[in-house]
């Protein structure tokens, strides 16, 4: 949680009382730094995975005193990068790179991330800040600004109480059609979520791109697409704890569980009698991976739905995030590593009916796709919905469209769905499709 105000609006207890109730990110450390007489406000709650010593807990400081950062998330190619810039480092965690990377290479650092991220740094001789988030917005950023303060930080819902924010009611429509909000807006009026691929510095109002995917328009090398999925799943599971994986007897989870090497047990849950445990322990069985079958009842996963809801202090995504937090509540303390099939279904055409649908059309019919694709045959997509979708599909085929949209609106929505179920039970998602090698290579 970052805050920057001309004015000491928010007062240090204030700003603690919250960051403290975002504590369930992080249970393993919470703390917090202020700068400049009150005027700058820096707090972290740490899930330790790398380098688990207090050392490396945040927010982390130069050696100098005049960098500060807050990082949440992990950089997969964090010790090449060490290699390549000769950095001398007191810790052993990525934390410290990202912080030695910025003040070696400035902004250009983030192309040379690879991994998922969002995180702030404050130049202290400088009295700047600068932000940034991942490539495909697997770590959430949210940023309120105006005229006296920003605030940056990982929960929309923690920033709306310590500024007392109304409920966007246009969100709220969009919700119950699409299960998100429009991209970059929130359930909440004038917070906004932070775009992927972008960072910002104080001294703009501009969020500026780092990262566009280009269309791939050569033929699929399925050996070097195998390739890339074994790569990613080893570089995936590392950290100083272990690591676990979810299985639900589908494809993109089976694929996971194939190539890793650190999963010895890994977990499926559903519902007594709705759930794919045949098939999970079928797969594990074949696998030689002990799995353990967590089964819920549906009274268990309405009063989940409350908790979390209230928790999150905003709408649940999709129901499922139930599911995801109790099984991940099911595992032991050191597994705080879980790996996920997220995203294979978005870059791999996984939504049959939709992407045939598009194939056959020659012009885009919104209504049609929002019959298709939305969750409500009352509500109607909302202004700001149809200026996004005319946007996203000018100039493009119906197919293009729909591939762009499901990357654009689709997967970033089950990528927060993931974060924050997992993250409330103290665990932290990965998702070894989402990287840059396997889908530039789409």
């Amino acid at each position: 949680l970052f805050v920057s105000q001309n004015k000491n609006i928010i007062t240090r207890s204030n700003f603690f009382r919250i960051l403290k109730s975002q504590k369930w990110r992080g249970p393993d450390n919470t703390s917090f730094k202020s700068l400049n007489k009150n005027k700058i406000l820096l707090g972290h709650n740490r899930l330790s995975i790398l380098d688990k010593k207090s050392r490396s807990n945040q927010p982390m400081e130069s050696e100098d005193g005049r960098y500060f950062l807050i990082f949440n998330g992990e950089i997969y190619n964090y010790k090449k990068i060490v290699k390549k810039y000769k950095l001398k480092l007191k810790t052993t965690s990525d934390t410290e790179v990202v912080l030695k990377g910025y003040i070696l290479k400035g902004k250009s650092i983030l192309r040379e991330l690879d991994g998922m991220f969002s995180f702030v740094i404050y130049d202290k001789k400088k009295s700047i800040w600068f932000c940034a988030r991942d490539r495909f917005g697997i770590k959430p950023l949210y940023i309120y600004q105006d005229k006296i303060k920003t605030v940056i930080g990982s929960e929309a819902g923690t920033i709306a109480k310590l500024l007392n924010l109304k409920i966007d009611n246009v969100s709220i429509k969009e919700w119950k059609l699409l299960r998100s909000p429009t991209p970059n807006y929130t359930f909440f009026k004038k917070l906004n979520q932070f775009p992927k691929s972008c960072y910002r510095e104080s001294n703009s109002v501009k969020n500026i791109p780092y990262y566009n995917l280009k269309r791939n328009n050569k033929k699929i090398n399925f050996q070097k697409i195998k390739k890339l999925i074994d790569y990613s799943v080893q570089s995936h599971q590392m950290g100083d704890v272990s690591c676990t994986s979810l299985l639900s007897g589908g494809i993109d989870s089976t694929i996971i569980l194939k190539n890793s090497s650190k999963v010895k047990r890994c977990y499926s849950v559903g519902l007594k009698d709705n759930n794919e445990f045949i098939a999970a322990k079928k797969i594990s069985k074949e696998l030689d991976k002990k799995i353990s079958l967590i089964s819920v009842k549906s009274q268990k996963l309405k009063s989940t739905w409350k908790f979390l809801t209230k928790l999150k202090n905003e709408p649940l995504s999709v129901p499922n995030e139930g599911l995801i937090y109790l099984v991940c509540k099911k595992m032991s303390k050191n597994n705080k590593i879980v790996l996920t099939g997220e995203g294979a279904d978005e870059i791999f055409f996984g939504y049959d009916q939709i992407f045939r649908w598009a194939l056959c059309q020659k012009k885009l019919d919104l209504e049609k796709f929002i019959k298709i694709y939305g969750y409500s045959n009352v509500v109607k997509p909302t202004n700001r919905f149809v200026e996004y979708v005319k946007k996203l599909s000018a100039k493009k085929k119906v197919i293009d469209f729909v591939e762009d949209f499901f990357y654009d609106f689709h997967l970033p929505t089950l990528l927060r769905r993931m974060d924050f179920a997992s993250m409330a039970a103290s665990k932290e998602a990965r998702v070894p499709f989402v990287t840059k090698n396997i889908i530039e290579n789409l």
